[in-house]
């Protein structure tokens, strides 16, 4: 019995020998992603009061919600009905035109001179070695194989890349990934078992993620939170966070979304730790007060991909003679039908004479032809930002880039990228 005795001994030296380090990240921007910031601003109030410094907590969030003219509580942001202050104290490590693609990549494999070549400047990073755990906590807009960044799409096989090129420098011990986005199961279908890795995402490869707190009397039109993250923040500031485990995490999560299936990937066998491995050991009797996410009804939640059309939906049918109301609402769909055709358009252009429907109107399928479609996506961040970047519609047309996956394994090639560059040309809304 001494030699399981003296492993357990090593288990527990060891991982007490290294640091904690976080990663916190969203490329949304704009009034009506205001969740994302708070679900963000959350995060980092958990594991701030877990016991990890702001010296190795990484933040990278646009930072234009907060003080919006739109926010009836400027310079603060609430994640539930309670409006307990998330924001105040938040480390804003990159914000505005500093958050990049590249720039988050960088900062999470602690390359400081790519990211002072990007920004001009010196900038926190990852600064993690071999016995070190590390964090990442992501609520972003996403589709099949992608999220969305201010300056591009960010694509499942450069973050994969990323997490791999670590993996092989020794930068971490054990990594925990965290990831809320419409399609975010499609993020790591290829994440190998035995990189250390244990990802859980909001939802599979083909559902959108919800959003959740979206009837707040005061803060009009947006939903002020995502049912993934809150269900995990809500729950990491109730639980002894030194006993609490990662699988007990993850049933309270599947429990807290209502709709989205998420999905768990990589070394499972990391499910066993306890939640203050990786958020920090520091106990707290600093408790926020938060509405349990089981008091959420079904009509207080949206899908990240419509969530504007949903309230707008909502509200007309509050107020059915409010023609401006109405108005608005005719304007989302008109643009989503121009969006179907946007892709319809793309499809066409590359089988004119054949039956399009199993590509334009079936979910993605998996993603196999990856050098096609990083190279689909390059072009669609290139040539229609416009839609790509319309707050909102953008989930939206993030969902429709299922056609080019589809496209992309049926071995069209390079013939997919120039035809998202032909159509977007003469699409008026791309620009």
């Amino acid at each position: 019995m001494k030699l399981p005795i003296l492993l357990l001994f090593c288990f527990v030296s060891c991982a007490a020998s290294g640091k904690n380090w976080a990663l916190l990240f969203t490329g949304a921007n704009g009034w009506f992603n205001y969740s994302t910031h708070s679900n963000l601003c959350h995060a980092y109030q958990v594991l701030h009061k877990a016991g990890i410094p702001d010296e190795r907590i990484v933040v990278i969030m646009y930072n234009d919600i907060a003080d919006d003219p739109q926010n009836p509580f400027p310079g603060k942001l609430f994640n539930s009905y309670n409006h307990t202050d998330v924001y105040k104290g938040t480390p804003l490590t990159y914000t505005g035109k500093e958050v990049m693609t590249d720039v988050v990549l960088a900062a999470l494999k602690g390359d400081k001179e790519a990211v002072k070549k990007l920004i001009g400047r010196e900038g926190k990073v990852i600064d993690s070695g071999p016995e070190d755990n590390i964090f990442v906590a992501v609520s972003d807009h996403g589709g099949p194989g992608s999220l969305l960044m201010p300056d591009r799409l960010m694509t499942a096989k450069e973050l994969n890349g990323a997490l791999r090129e670590m993996h092989a420098k020794k930068k971490f011990a054990n990594l925990i990934f965290y990831l809320e986005s419409c399609e975010s199961g499609s993020m790591f279908e290829d994440l190998p078992k035995d990189l250390n890795i244990y990802a859980i995402t909001a939802s599979d490869a083909k559902h959108p993620a919800e959003m959740n707190y979206c009837e707040d009397p005061k803060i009009k039109e947006v939903c002020i939170g995502g049912e993934f993250s809150t269900a995990w923040t809500e729950n990491s500031d109730k639980v002894d966070i030194s006993t609490f485990t990662f699988r007990q995490q993850s049933v309270a999560i599947k429990k807290g979304v209502n709709s989205s299936h998420p999905q768990m990937f990589g070394d499972l066998s990391l499910l066993n730790r306890p939640l203050k491995d990786f958020f920090g050991g520091k106990a707290s009797s600093d408790q926020m007060t938060l509405t349990p996410t089981s008091q959420i009804s079904n009509s207080d939640r949206a899908p990240f991909a419509t969530m504007h059309l949903k309230q707008l939906q909502r509200q007309v049918h509050k107020n059915p003679t409010d023609l401006k109301l109405r108005l608005q609402l005719a304007r989302i769909q008109a643009i989503m039908a121009d969006i179907d055709l946007y892709f319809v358009q793309v499809a066409r252009h590359v089988y004119p004479q054949e039956n399009i429907h199993s590509i334009t109107e079936s979910s993605a399928e998996k993603i196999r032809n990856w050098d096609c479609y990083d190279a689909a996506l390059k072009a669609v961040s290139a040539s229609c930002p416009g839609l790509l970047h319309s707050p909102k519609v953008q989930g939206y047309f993030l969902s429709r880039l299922s056609v080019l996956v589809n496209m992309c394994n049926r071995g069209t090639g390079p013939v997919v990228s120039e035809a998202v560059v032909a159509v977007s040309q003469l699409t008026e809304l791309c620009y």
